[in-house]
């Protein structure tokens, strides 16, 4: 399951990144695990983003079996904006 939750990891915070082009920090991720996907079996992966309020994004990211269609995995994201200040004050 370290895999799947590497993935939604990802694509979570890449749908948040290019969407809002933001630095985001995790405030809460949360992953449902529904079965488990095989070694060798395809799947499909969709990531949404939610909400975007101030500096708080949400996503869902949703993990599928490719041949029927049935959810794996169901991950949510909520994000909030760092400024370059914030992320690393020494760099500037």
């Amino acid at each position: 399951m370290g895999v799947i939750a590497t993935i939604i990891d990802i694509l979570g915070a890449a749908a948040i990144g290019s969407s809002l082009g933001e630095v985001k920090a995790y405030v809460c991720f949360d992953i449902s695990y529904f079965s488990a996907a095989k070694v060798g079996e395809e799947v499909e992966i969709e990531a949404k983003l939610l909400e975007n309020r101030d500096k708080f994004s949400s996503v869902s990211v949703e993990v599928k079996r490719k041949d029927d269609g049935k959810l794996i995995a169901l991950g949510k994201q909520w994000m909030s904006s760092v400024t370059r200040t914030e992320a690393h004050p020494s760099k500037l």
